[in-house]
């Protein structure tokens, strides 16, 4: 079943024009950004694959002086949050997606922002299978924000123990606190 549903939504994502893509994305922004503008520290990702984009946020995150931290690939399934004072300081990277070049590593952040093909209402997360969030937020306490758009919000999604959830998720409807759905 999540072989089937993460092929569905790179289907669904891919069939998305660049306008609607950013529409969309700018509507995500807006809504995040009242759960952002109180936050010292968030972790982003660099969208790729068609995923909400994420550079806006990171511009406006940076201007306001807060601290902004990119995945980093290290290998054998993990990553680490390495923060950055500008996106020309993002390389591509592991996949080619763009990754930190720094060195100043996050011990945590308020905020995760995370990317995924998928999510449930009550907050598990169908990612592209490798386990990289999985293994980062075991040893994380920010709040865990995923973005994504309305389609990619489902009733369900089998779940394994090392599954992480996330704690709201933000389309371009509004924001979804995944809590009421958990209990």
């Amino acid at each position: 079943m999540k072989d089937e549903l993460r092929s569905r939504m790179k289907k669904q994502r891919r069939a998305l024009s660049k306008e609607m893509r950013e529409r969309f994305s700018t509507q995500i922004q807006e809504h995040v950004w009242l759960l952002l503008e109180n936050a010292k520290s968030v972790m982003l990702y660099a969208d790729n694959f068609g995923e909400v984009q994420t550079a806006p946020l990171a511009e406006k995150l940076l201007q306001k002086g807060i601290g902004v931290y990119y995945p980093r690939v290290l290998g054998e399934g993990k990553m680490e949050a390495v923060r950055i004072a500008a996106l020309s300081e993002l390389a591509p990277g592991a996949m080619g997606i763009l990754e930190p070049v720094g060195n100043e590593i996050a011990r945590d952040a308020d905020v995760i922002i995370l990317p995924g093909l998928a999510f449930s209402k009550a907050g598990a997360r169908l990612g592209f299978g490798a386990g990289y969030y999985d293994r980062f937020l075991e040893n994380s306490c920010g709040r865990f924000v995923a973005l994504a758009y309305s389609f990619q919000v489902v009733d369900e999604i089998p779940v394994q123990p090392h599954d992480i959830p996330v704690h709201m998720i933000v389309t371009e409807n509004g924001v979804h606190d995944c809590k009421e759905a958990q209990e």
